[in-house]
């Protein structure tokens, strides 16, 4: 027997042969066993990936919610009959304010729309495009200057309007720009009907003598009303 296994592979086995079948088996084994320790360790793998896939989501979302809060862009969304107590408006708020004021304004057929720079340009110019009119006639307005130099207009359409104008601004706060602005227009262009617009209506109380002399009424249409001062809108300096 031993003869016949001997002739058949050509003569005994050598020790190197030997060796070399004792390193492949043991291979063989080897990755057995790490097949069947990863079968057994994968579904814990998973869930430890899984897991700690979530919590990066969590803390990325986290972050990102912050950033985005203190940036204005989510907020708690107000309600524009109730006075805001303490948020600040977001530009979701905005956004709805600036959806009834065009409706505001639809109704209202202006034959101009006067904006108070800057937040006035912003609010106008989005507006005469939803309207599908000319660009905003800009006011720029300081109360701080002599009387017959707090306003300078920038008309470009031969210096005379008539008719109906929507003045607008992002806020009124004391007033006083809105004030101006009226002043000025009836001034320089008597006969005007005017209807005032703001995204942000603040009645805030104000010490001295800025209480009585900067105080204005309200404007015709409001985004909003608030009577706390602390409350601003996204682009405001203090919110970006």
């Amino acid at each position: 027997m031993h003869n016949a296994y001997a002739a058949t592979l050509g003569g005994r086995p050598s020790t190197a042969s030997r060796d070399n079948r004792r390193v492949t088996v043991g291979k063989e084994i080897a990755f057995a066993l790490a097949r069947h320790r990863s079968a057994k360790d994968c579904p814990l793998s998973e869930l430890i990936g899984f897991i700690a896939a979530v919590c990066t989501i969590a803390v990325t979302a986290g972050g990102a919610y912050t950033w985005l809060r203190g940036h204005a862009l989510i907020v708690r969304v107000h309600d524009p009959n109730k006075n805001v107590e303490q948020d600040s408006l977001s530009v979701i708020d905005v956004a709805d304010a600036m959806k009834r004021m065009a409706e505001d304004a639809e109704r209202y057929q202006p034959d101009y729309i006067v904006g108070i720079n800057r937040g006035g340009a912003i609010v106008g110019g989005w507006l005469a495009k939803q309207l599908q009119m000319e660009a905003p006639i800009l006011l720029i307005v300081n109360a701080d200057k002599p009387q017959d130099r707090r306003v300078v207009a920038r008309l470009g359409r031969g210096g005379q309007l008539t008719g109906k104008i929507y003045l607008v601004d992002d806020a009124q706060r004391k007033g006083e720009h809105m004030r101006e602005a009226v002043a000025y227009l009836n001034d320089k262009h008597p006969g005007l009907e005017i209807r005032r617009a703001v995204v942000l209506q603040m009645d805030v109380t104000h010490q001295g003598p800025e209480s009585v002399a900067f105080r204005a009424t309200r404007s015709e249409f409001r985004g909003f009303l608030t009577t706390n001062g602390s409350v601003a809108l996204p682009w405001d300096p203090q919110r970006i």
